[in-house]
């Protein structure tokens, strides 16, 4: 899916959290930007896991990597943490050509 709108909800929760602190508590907007993070952290979990279960990874590891620098407070950071210790080697290294079929 789209998360466009879901970027920007959570785009005008902050700036009402900033401009009104008292009305932000009072509605308790932390725990729905939390609940938006975590939306979006297990929307990226999902693709790296794509790019996981069909071969690719590098595509796991850079969405992996994402989620662990966007989403640092994610309870799904562990999980992506183990994930990337098994990914191979090449898919770790800096982006550049993908090892041929015989290096793999």
């Amino acid at each position: 899916y789209d998360s466009t709108q879901l970027l920007d909800g959570r785009t005008e929760l902050v700036e009402i959290e900033t401009a009104y602190p008292d009305l932000a508590a009072e509605e308790n907007l932390a725990a729905l930007v939390t609940q938006v993070d975590d939306t979006l952290a297990q929307k990226m979990f999902g693709i790296a896991d794509f790019y996981r279960r069909t071969h690719e990874p590098r595509g796991a590891v850079f969405e992996y990597r994402m989620l662990i620098d966007r989403y640092p407070n994610s309870p799904l950071v562990p999980t992506a943490q183990i994930a990337l210790a098994k990914m191979p080697d090449w898919a770790l290294a800096e982006p550049g050509p993908p090892p041929s079929k015989d290096e793999r």
